[in-house]
């Protein structure tokens, strides 16, 4: 059994890209806190128009897919759903061909996701994901914590609010199983693993250019339905009106957490904290040692999933 993460980066050239080199500090944060998930068996796939520099000190399990050269990523050539989208198929598709990955995870280049994730989704396929007609989890329950970028280049975190509706604010919160996504590509071209597969074939490092000709041939049969909401790449690329076209149970802890504030956002906040959604704070020290930004025992991090449950539970009855 194995679980991807997949990590859609935006173009360093996008008008809503204030400082690249605060995203990649943001993003390299975001990768080491993804290499502490309790499940060993991880696949971290990064799929963007620039390669960082630490992508050769930062781990094995890391692949950066390189998109570049594709005409369709291009900066804000496409609007920012259809831009993910197609990335996140990108991801799909090599993690498919090279990986056989079971479970799969969009995330945020600035989010963090709960070290235990990984481990609980892979363990219930057999229970909860057993079922044909459910498609993957969904976060509603989650964190929204201020983070800065300072001028040493070191990140700093501010205040941690439990957030209510949490995939209603973040696109770091939908797990799908394999089988749904195989079936979403294959609405897009009956054709798409086989042509993906000739294309892949030779990516082979940890750092690799993408033929642009694959992205290319997705956006080109594509893009006259970017305009229509059940789509693929519509789907596949926003965190809402899914509910449509998928069907998913309920994670049953807090999943993930959205960095707010450090000024590289999309969307009609910019990135604010959605403060109609906050329920309480929660301390830092609980937040970093959950979530994979601390390294901390496995056993402790359970006992702090205890905690923040029953707190995030408490503080949405008071509210």
């Amino acid at each position: 059994m194995s679980f991807a993460f997949i990590l859609p980066v935006i173009h360093p050239d996008s008008v809503k890209v204030s400082n690249y080199e605060h995203l990649e500090i943001v993003l390299k944060r975001t990768l080491e806190s993804l290499q502490r998930q309790t499940f060993t068996d991880i696949k971290i796939i990064v799929v963007c128009c620039k390669i960082p520099d630490f992508s050769k000190e930062i781990g094995d399990n890391i692949y950066f897919l390189n998109v570049a050269d594709s005409t369709t990523f291009k900066p804000d050539r496409n609007i920012a759903r259809v831009d993910m989208g197609l990335k996140f198929i990108v991801g799909i598709l090599y993690a498919i061909e090279k990986f056989k990955v079971d479970l799969f995870m969009r995330v945020d280049g600035d989010d963090y996701v709960n070290s235990n994730l990984a481990k609980y989704a892979i363990n219930s396929l057999d229970r909860t994901l057993r079922s044909s007609t459910i498609d993957g989890y969904i976060i509603n329950k989650g964190l929204q914590i201020e983070v800065q970028v300072n001028s040493k280049n070191e990140i700093e975190y501010g205040d941690t609010y439990f957030i209510r509706r949490f995939n209603s604010s973040c696109g770091t919160c939908r797990i799908f199983k394999q089988a749904t996504l195989r079936a979403k590509l294959l609405e897009i071209n009956s054709d798409i693993f086989s042509k993906s597969s000739h294309w892949l074939t030779a990516c082979q490092d940890n750092a690799v250019a993408i033929p642009p000709e694959m992205p290319d041939w997705l956006d080109t049969i594509s893009r006259e339905h970017y305009l229509e909401e059940w789509h693929p790449v519509n789907i596949l690329g926003r965190h809402i009106n899914q509910s449509d076209y998928l069907n998913f149970a309920n994670f049953p802890f807090l999943g993930a957490a959205k960095a707010c504030g450090h000024g590289n956002h999309d969307g009609p906040r910019e990135g604010r904290i959605h403060k109609d959604k906050m329920v309480g704070k929660l301390p830092k020290s609980v937040l970093e040692s959950t979530f994979g930004i601390k390294d901390s025992p496995a056993f402790f991090r359970m006992l702090l999933n205890f905690y923040m449950s029953a707190v995030f539970r408490l503080r949405s009855k008071l509210s």
